[in-house]
């Protein structure tokens, strides 16, 4: 709200106005990160706490959905290379590739996520919300709402 103009925050102009933070529970951050990656078969060995346990603070969900898009580009990026890898190693076409490999087997149909992935998406995932930014934005919320936000 301090970004926009005030005539925008006149009564009447907004029927409600809701201030949404970054998650700080360890049980919503799971939750939001189980959320984002449930598009993705996860394989059996994840540890999602341990990924947890090593995110930046201050992530919103953009940031967790970034993430999670992040580590399933890698899967891709090393599903691809395993693919490559055989056709080369075996001297195949695709189309040979598909009657060996991928006839009976999800092995190649399915994107799998596994823990290095998310591990290598983690050295690059940058929070987009500074811990001065978000003050800030509790600040706000405060002037702008009757609730008090602990911090």
């Amino acid at each position: 709200p301090d970004l926009l103009d005030a005539s925008l925050l006149t009564s009447g102009k907004f029927e409600t106005k809701v201030y949404l933070g970054v998650i700080e529970s360890r049980s919503g951050k799971l939750r939001l990160l189980e959320s984002v990656l449930r598009s993705y078969d996860l394989d059996d060995n994840v540890d999602l706490d341990r990924v947890l346990e090593q995110l930046p603070a201050g992530m919103t969900g953009a940031d967790y959905y970034s993430f999670a898009l992040s580590s399933g580009q890698l899967a891709l990026k090393r599903q691809r290379e395993t693919i490559d890898s055989i056709m080369v190693k075996e001297n195949l076409t695709m189309d040979r590739f598909k009657q060996l490999y991928v006839k009976d087997s999800t092995r190649f149909t399915t994107l799998r996520i596994k823990q290095r992935d998310l591990e290598e998406s983690l050295r690059s995932i940058r929070a987009s919300v500074s811990l001065e930014e978000l003050i800030q934005y509790q600040r706000l919320a405060e002037i702008y709402s009757d609730v008090k936000i602990d911090s």
